[in-house]
Formats: C-alpha cells, sequence, structure tokens
C-alpha cells in the first residue's frame, strides 16, 4: 500500500503582511497622538516684552486735577422721528401701490376689451375668411336626384302560375 499524504495547513503570506500593516498603523497612530499631547501642553502665548513689564508696578487711581468729572448725557432716541417718518413713507408708499394697481387693471381692462373686439370682428367675417359666421348654402331650386317616374304599363298574362314557379325554382336549387 502507498503511504497516507499528510495534510499541511496555508502558509498564506497575506495574513503575515496584515498583521505587519495593522502593526505600523497602530504605532503610526500612537506617534500622531504624543505629538498632539505634547502641542497642547506646550506654551502659545508671546512673552510679555521687556519695554512694558515693570516688575513693581501698583495701579493707582488717576489725580482729578485739572480735569472735569465726566457726566453722563441720557441718549437721544428718535423714535417719535422714526414714527413721523415711517407714517409718511407708509402714506407715499400707499399712494404708489394704488397707481401701480391701478395701471394693472386698467391695462387688463384694455386687454380684455382689445380681446372682445377682436372676437366681435371674428364673429362678423365669414369662415372663409378666418371668422366664425357661417355662411348659409343656398337652397336648391332643382332637384338634384329626380325620382323618375314608374310608366304604368299593361300588365301581361303569366307565363308560369306561382305553384309551377315553386316547383322550378326547387329544381334549380338541387
Amino acid at each position: 500500500p502507498t503511504p497516507l499524504t499528510e495534510p499541511v495547513p496555508f502558509n498564506l503570506h497575506s495574513t503575515q503582511m496584515h498583521e505587519v500593516a495593522q502593526a505600523e498603523l497602530q504605532e503610526k497612530i500612537e506617534h500622531e497622538e504624543e505629538e498632539r499631547n505634547l502641542l497642547a501642553s506646550a506654551t502659545k502665548a508671546n512673552p510679555i516684552p521687556s519695554t512694558t513689564y515693570k516688575p513693581d508696578f501698583t495701579p493707582s487711581k488717576p489725580s482729578m486735577n485739572g480735569r472735569t468729572p465726566l457726566k453722563g448725557i441720557s441718549p437721544d432716541l428718535v423714535t417719535k422721528s422714526q414714527a413721523k417718518n415711517r407714517a409718511e413713507f407708509d402714506k407715499v408708499n400707499k399712494i404708489r401701490m394704488d397707481d401701480i394697481m391701478k395701471d394693472k387693471t386698467l391695462m387688463q381692462e384694455r386687454k380684455e376689451a382689445e380681446a372682445q373686439e377682436e372676437l366681435n370682428e371674428k364673429r362678423r367675417l365669414p369662415v372663409s375668411e378666418g371668422g366664425l359666421m357661417v355662411e348659409a348654402k343656398p337652397i336648391i331650386t332643382d332637384d338634384q336626384f329626380p325620382v323618375t317616374k314608374v310608366e304604368e304599363k299593361i300588365l301581361t298574362e303569366p307565363v308560369f302560375s306561382p305553384s309551377e314557379l315553386r316547383v322550378s325554382l326547387r329544381a334549380e336549387m338541387r
């Protein structure tokens, strides 16, 4: 008998390459996180210039010598004048809008009148000229389809009697 073959597991290089790539990606993420933490803890403000820094400075109240004290002045509110201006604007605007509406209604009435005149003109014109008036056809006085008059002739004696006619018709049908 021949020896049995022993199965060998697959050795795929793609799984190893995947593991290496995952490790590199994780290392890159950790490195970026460390850089971000370093930047967050770093000092961002510029130092005070030595020309403005006075180590023994203590603030004091300014002297009032030669200065007039400050006085608060109430603001000049223009609500009344604004309301008056707005009322004037609204009046002028209403007149303007009324004029516009009148113009629109006049234009609409003119268009309707022109359309009515055009319709009346079409109603007056015959169909042959593009109008709506149907011309009646003339009544024909002469008879176009005359009915011929039946001439009355003298009846003749039949060749066959009705019973003989039936017999001869049956004979033909067979």
